[in-house]
């Protein structure tokens, strides 16, 4: 293609020669505009929009839940779509710890433009703490945290679920502590590791998934299975062993004097939920409940008056909606 000849104007208003139009001129604008473009996009990605969130978050909190929060380092990669936070903390008014986590990365892909999801490659929540508190009346803190939060929220009709699709969903030394202050139980389960892979609330997608705890007093909880979004089903095991009974005690004092001096709690609980139009469909197929080393003592008693070395009962099944419970022998 020949260059476009332009005719210029001169001072004394004689037109001059034409000269050839550069088109490398035209694309050194463009680069100069994306260079602009770019340099916005990275300042407002790297140094503005963590320092609004830093500054901003404490004080929504506070007007919005009537709570105290703080958090460390932010981190915003707007061309990679990560988003680290460290050091984040939750707290009741009065200062109580209630929630935080030590680190939380985010990594969006751009794959959700084509995919019409949010798809995230994975979501990793490092050393999170929560406090689950029922005071002396039955409140639950945390159900009033939920209602101060959705207080202002417009209420949506009923459809479907977002589109996520989160790859990898990981929890690692986590910590989770419960006070019933009504029953005087109080234990912690630490530390807490949860690892889901491809979680999917897309029609028909399912993800497996485990989860392990374990608690101040040795004994273990596990939950292995896989679940799906849409529609809502999950399947899997819940097990639990080296469970300390005098823990639960606290629960059982309004229905008997007698105190549970020693003993150990083991269960397996295969299962298959589903919820459909508004029905629950759950049943525990051949469940295994294990006691060892358990002894009752009365109010005062130095012996137990009960002692039961080992206890098994297997082969356990359960149907919610036939309301049923049996064992096979």
């Amino acid at each position: 293609m020949s260059d476009v000849l332009v005719p210029s104007e001169t001072p004394d208003g004689n037109v001059s020669p034409a000269k050839p139009h550069q088109p490398g001129v035209r694309w050194l604008r463009w680069l100069v505009v994306l260079a602009a473009l770019l340099l916005l996009i990275a300042l407002g990605g790297f140094v503005a929009l963590p320092s609004l969130i830093q500054s901003k978050l404490p004080q929504w909190v506070e007007a919005q839940l009537k709570r105290k929060a703080s958090i460390g380092e932010i981190r915003i990669n707007p061309f990679s779509l990560r988003v680290e936070a460290r050091d984040f903390r939750l707290a009741e008014a009065n200062g109580q710890p209630f929630a935080g986590f030590a680190g939380l990365v985010v990594d969006l892909e751009w794959s959700s433009l084509t995919r019409r999801a949010w798809h995230f490659s994975a979501i990793r929540l490092t050393e999170p703490q929560g406090l689950l508190d029922i005071a002396p009346d039955g409140r639950i803190h945390l159900a009033q945290l939920l209602a101060d939060l959705t207080r202002d929220a417009p209420r949506e009709k009923s459809g479907d679920l977002p589109r996520v699709v989160i790859d990898a969903l990981v929890l690692e030394r986590g910590r989770a502590d419960f006070a019933d202050r009504r029953a005087g139980y109080a234990n912690a389960l630490a530390p807490l590791d949860l690892q889901l892979t491809h979680f999917s609330t897309l029609p028909q997608d399912k993800g497996p998934y485990t989860f392990s705890a374990s608690t101040a007093r040795g004994g273990v909880l596990r939950w292995k299975g896989e679940i799906s979004m849409n529609p809502l089903s999950a399947s899997g095991v819940v097990s639990g062993s080296a469970l300390s009974l005098p823990e639960l005690a606290a629960y059982v004092k309004p229905y008997t004097a007698a105190q549970v001096a020693t003993g150990k709690l083991g269960f397996e609980l295969p299962y298959r939920v589903a919820y459909r139009e508004g029905v629950l469909d759950a049943i525990v197929e051949a469940a295994t409940l294990k006691l060892e080393e358990l002894s009752l003592k009365g109010p005062g008693a130095a012996e137990p008056f009960l002692a039961v070395s080992a206890l098994t009962v297997d082969k356990v099944n359960a149907d919610y909606a036939k309301r049923e419970l049996l064992r096979i022998t």
